[in-house]
């Protein structure tokens, strides 16, 4: 299924992603990235501020308006505005020109960092350029990544893409893979690298031990100043197609999962009552949900198949499948804010008759988590997924009849 594909379909490559990166240490990393969302402001801002916004392809965000964690997502972002708290864009392309105080968390195409971050920053996407200083931790996934000279990592870096080059200065340690590295700049801490070839310029500085895996012996340019480095070779074999595959997918998660979280927050700001009232049904009609959502799982794909093979009915088989995977994705999100709404509940948590934020991050960040179990939660979140679509339909069908 669409939906069984965007999160649990490609658990075993995450799981190979991770464990390029360094198992355990990057798993435990990247989920506290994840969750370390803001959560000391009680205020959340969104943008675009209405859903009639005729503007939601090209966002620009500016002006006297103060913002605290701020949310936003569009075809095309620009933020040239300072953010007091927390940043958290997607889209196509996203332009971050203001300074941010606290957290950034940015996916898209193109993703463009150049003003000062005051903490973490977690950057996905094809292209990532940072061109300024982060004060706390740096985490990069996508094809290619550039960290100019203006770059001060106050923390450490974890990065993981196809072309990885870093002219900046690190003050922790470094994790580093990809298909071709080039350092330029200055790395305090130790440094881990894995990568086709890996080449050291003249202005690189390497003050902590170097642990190398590769195909080829690191090159080193005259005037760099690095220590012994501990090489180990790999065989040409695991190189090329396979690790940029991983690469891709990883990089691609981290996106999609982002992405997922915007969705959420949007249906909510705009449908928050509609979305409460489908979430609430999930739980209060669990086996009927259940079961409306396997057999329309099951049923409309091959409903379709069957009118685009023949001649009179093709247009509607076509309309009819291009619906399924619109409403299949909707319904993984209120899939994901159901098992949000589940452990606020079972943990006793205060919340609102309303969806807040929090059941978002909960849900979404429990749900990838979940996906990651072989087998057992696979057939989880398949379960919540059906009860999500499950309930979905019946509150189209609800709203059709009211109409």
């Amino acid at each position: 299924m669409i939906c069984v594909y965007v999160k649990t379909g490609i658990a075993p490559v995450i799981i190979s992603y991770l464990l390029y990166m360094n198992k355990k240490l990057l798993l435990s990393g990247f989920i506290a990235a994840m969750i370390a969302v803001p959560v000391t402001l009680h205020a959340a801002d969104f943008f675009p501020h209405d859903r009639d916004s005729k503007n939601m392809q090209n966002v620009f965000v500016a002006g006297a308006e103060a913002f605290h964690n701020l949310y936003v997502a569009g075809g095309s972002v620009t933020i040239a505005q300072d953010i007091l708290g927390d940043l958290f864009g997607a889209g196509g392309s996203v332009n971050v020109a203001g300074n941010t105080e606290k957290d950034l968390f940015a996916a898209g195409g193109i993703v463009n960092v150049t003003r000062p971050v005051g903490e973490d920053a977690r950057l996905a996407g094809g292209t990532v350029s940072v061109d300024a200083p982060i004060g706390g931790d740096l985490l990069l996934a996508g094809g290619t990544l550039i960290l100019t000279n203006s770059v001060q990592v106050g923390g450490d870096l974890w990065a993981a893409g196809g072309t990885i080059t870093f002219g900046g200065n690190v003050a922790g340690e470094a994790r580093i893979a990809g298909g071709e590295i080039f350092i330029n700049g200055t790395i305090t801490g130790p440094v881990t690298i894995k990568a086709e070839r890996l080449s050291f310029g003249s202005q690189a500085h390497v003050a902590g031990p170097i642990t190398y895996r590769g195909v080829n012996e690191a090159v080193i340019q005259s005037g760099a100043d690095v220590g012994v480095i501990d090489f180990e070779k790999k065989e040409a074999r695991a190189t090329g197609v396979r690790d940029a595959f991983k690469f891709s997918l990883g990089a691609f998660f981290f996106a999609k999962l982002l992405m997922m979280i915007v969705v959420a927050l949007l249906l909510i700001k705009f449908f928050g009552k509609k979305v409460s009232g489908v979430v609430a049904s999930s739980s209060e009609k669990f086996w009927s949900n259940l079961g409306i959502g396997v057999l329309g799982l099951i049923a409309t794909p091959i409903i379709s198949i069957i009118l685009m093979v023949t001649v009179l009915g093709a247009f509607a088989g076509i309309l009819l499948l291009i619906a399924f995977i619109f409403f299949v994705l909707i319904g993984c999100t209120i899939a994901s804010l159901f098992i949000g709404r589940l452990i606020e509940k079972l943990l006793k948590m205060k919340f609102d008759s309303r969806l807040t934020w929090k059941t978002v991050l909960i849900g979404i960040m429990a749900g990838a988590i979940i996906g990651l179990i072989p087998f057992v939660g696979w057939i989880a979140m398949f379960v919540f997924y059906a009860i999500g679509f499950g309930a979905m339909l019946r509150a189209l069908r609800g709203t059709l009849e009211a109409s």
